[in-house]
């Protein structure tokens, strides 16, 4: 029997498993997760915190699903380690499980920083999982004082889920400018000003020395000695790809697990896919982390077609996202901003009616796009 095994239980997982049985594959499929609960959206998650969305509501797979497609879940099980040679993964409750095919999909978490006291680990939060939103949600109800650290899409859309009047936002940043990997500095620009009109303060080109806690208080030290203090931190200046089970595999690492267009590491029968993966961008062109719903998506249904010998390369969509921040409709598709060589740029700027719409050429082709509130072509934009 052909032992099909993914660890994960994201979007890129459950990708996998359907292309798995489109491909004819009938045999059971071996899921295990650390977390001891069903397949859920963590996009999700901050209409979860706003009450937009009630818990049950965030899962995108049920009892239902996994009897359907004959998978094995091994739930609240976290693996551990991997002996590629001997096909086998390693378990922290100390199962292991063989395979004859193995795909990861093990997601990423937010990056957490060092000079954190640990006696205020409780008030300084980061949100990835049901079990973080649901910290925000409740410390949300009672601190009148909330620090950011980054202004990222993350954390934009935890702050307009939790926002409002009498509480004091504070945004720390050590870029010049916010959302500096989403958009460019003109229409950063545009946001920050909104952002600022109600009242919440950004500070751009600060760093953050240490996090310590003095009673209920956290305290922030910047690294010009200004002290400033919350009820609650959070912290978004990013996410890092879960690779500690890699580690003394043999498996090619570098920021993320380096696969080829078929998904498939170095090693024959190891896949990875989805947010713990780096492979080409189709964007620059470069090996790069492409952490995005679509990308995960299709990652998982090409693993799973070339784990059943169903050859496929992926196509390379070009990164895109939308979100809705602060009343502002933002939409971006391919770079935001030039790199090296001659882009021709195409722009339009309604100040008064909030809207901003830039458009990167390079010979003649569309490299990319930045919406602001009229973003209603953001898909055909994406198409061409």
């Amino acid at each position: 029997m052909n032992k099909q095994v993914i660890v994960g239980n994201g979007i890129a997982a459950l990708s996998a498993i359907k292309a798995l049985r489109e491909a004819g594959f009938t045999s059971p499929v071996t899921l295990i997760s650390a977390e001891n609960c069903n397949a859920y959206s963590p996009v999700l998650t901050t209409y979860y915190i706003s009450g937009k969305l009630s818990k049950d509501e965030l899962f995108i797979a049920d009892e239902h699903f996994y009897l359907k497609y004959n998978v094995k879940t091994i739930f609240g099980n976290k693996a551990t380690g991997i002996d590629t040679s001997g096909q086998v993964v390693y378990l922290d409750s100390g199962l292991e499980v063989g395979y004859d095919n193995l795909l990861i999909a093990t997601g990423a978490s937010p990056k957490r920083l060092n000079n954190i006291n640990t006696d205020s680990s409780d008030r300084v939060l980061t949100l990835r999982t049901i079990e973080d939103a649901r910290r925000i949600k409740e410390l949300s109800e009672i601190a009148n004082e909330v620090i950011f650290l980054g202004a990222g899409l993350v954390s934009l859309q935890i702050a307009n889920a939790i926002y409002k009047k009498g509480v004091k936002f504070t945004f720390v940043v050590s870029s010049k400018q916010v959302l500096s990997r989403n958009i460019d500095t003109d229409c950063a620009a545009m946001v920050q000003k909104e952002i600022e009109s109600r009242g919440i303060s950004i500070l751009l080109g600060r760093g953050v020395n240490e996090i310590g806690r003095e009673g209920s208080k956290i305290v922030v030290t910047l690294d010009s000695g200004k002290k400033l203090r919350a009820g609650m931190v959070i912290v978004g200046k990013g996410m890092s790809p879960n690779i500690e089970l890699t580690k003394d595999s043999g498996i090619n690492v570098n920021k993320g697990i380096l696969v080829d267009e078929s998904m498939r590491t170095n090693i024959e029968n190891i896949f990875a896919a989805g947010d713990v993966t780096e492979s080409r961008d189709p964007d620059t062109g470069e090996s790069n982390i492409v952490q995005t719903w679509p990308n995960a998506c299709e990652q998982g249904r090409i693993a799973g077609l070339n784990m059943v010998d169903y050859q496929t390369r992926a196509g390379g969509a070009p990164k895109a996202n939308i979100a809705r921040v602060f009343g502002l409709t933002l939409a971006t598709v391919g770079l935001s901003k030039p790199l090296n060589g001659k882009f021709e740029e195409l722009k339009y700027l309604d100040p008064s009616g909030k809207i901003y719409r830039r458009i990167l050429l390079k010979n003649d082709r569309l490299a990319g796009a930045v919406l602001l509130n009229r973003v209603e072509d953001i898909g055909l934009i994406g198409n061409l």
